[in-house]
């Protein structure tokens, strides 16, 4: 599970033109899965 200080401490490198997007996308992506698994289990706990 992803935790604050995992969010917070995370770095991405950097590139020419910024930050390496792809590195970004797939940090977010796995950010969105997280929470798309929380509701879930937020919405089963409720039910």
């Amino acid at each position: 599970m992803m935790t604050v200080e995992a969010i917070a401490n995370k770095s991405f490198r950097r590139t020419f033109l910024g930050y390496d997007l792809e590195e970004v996308d797939d940090f977010l992506d796995e950010i969105i899965r997280q929470i798309q698994q929380m509701e879930q289990e937020s919405r089963s706990a409720g039910s």
